[in-house]
């Protein structure tokens, strides 16, 4: 898993685009009755707003999620958040309490899956 970046230059980077959109949008209440279509100003300090890109990535295991990530990631410089990995990690931990709850309930999911698979298969 890829965590976020703790370095000096991306919490930099985090303030200065914090201080454009907090100046973006205090100019922008002052437009509040403008079309944004038209009005020129208006116009052009929302089209000069950084853009932000999330991707959410689902499927079935073994889907080729982790390989899509990858690849994503490294094309645009995102950051990678496993939420399969953080609950391993989670379940690994004995002193997590959260983890143990989560590695109980998959347990017994799973052992009453196994039971309604061995019953369906008795049914045919």
């Amino acid at each position: 898993m890829t965590r976020a970046c703790r370095s000096a230059e991306c919490r930099a980077n985090n303030r200065t685009l914090a201080r454009t959109f907090t100046s973006h949008l205090a100019a922008m209440r002052d437009y509040a009755g403008a079309d944004h279509t038209t009005h020129t100003l208006l116009k052009s300090r929302l089209c000069s707003l950084p853009s932000v890109l999330n991707v959410c990535i689902a499927g079935p295991p073994a889907s080729g999620k982790g390989t899509a990530a990858e690849r994503i990631v490294g094309a645009f410089e995102l950051v990678h958040i496993s939420t399969g990995d953080m609950l391993r990690e989670a379940m690994a931990d004995e002193s997590n309490e959260n983890g143990q709850k989560a590695a109980e309930f998959m347990k017994a999911r799973a052992a009453q899956d196994l039971r309604a698979s061995a019953c369906l298969k008795g049914r045919g």
